[in-house]
């Protein structure tokens, strides 16, 4: 937001591509919305999920991006969660990943959801 539409645009590319290189090949990463993405984990139990979700919020906090206009280091953050998919629709799922990750962002380390 800070540095315009453009370079936000270049940031999301990078950081997706970032997140793809640490991901299986059997899995699958969707944005989500805004700067949301969700990374869709076949055949993973919850603490192979947590494990990973954990190696994707380091790699995005260590990612050093600098900025096209100014060549400055922009500094970014992650949060990750992770919801393991129970026998329900997906707007069910959306929405439980959705309050996670609110409740998420107000605490400093990975949250677990319920």
């Amino acid at each position: 937001r800070n540095h315009g539409h453009a370079e936000g645009d270049r940031v999301l590319q990078a950081v997706s591509q970032l997140l793809l290189l640490n991901l299986r090949h059997c899995d699958l990463l969707c944005r989500l919305a805004g700067d949301r993405f969700v990374a869709l984990l076949p055949g993973t139990g919850e603490a192979q999920a947590w494990r990973i979700a954990g190696e994707l919020e380091n790699a995005v906090r260590y990612y050093a991006h600098k900025s096209v206009p100014q060549g400055e280091s922009l500094v970014l953050s992650a949060t990750a969660v992770a919801c393991m998919a129970r026998d329900e629709s997906s707007d069910s799922l959306l929405e439980r990943l959705s309050l996670s990750m609110a409740s998420a962002k107000s605490r400093p380390r990975l949250a677990r959801s319920a």
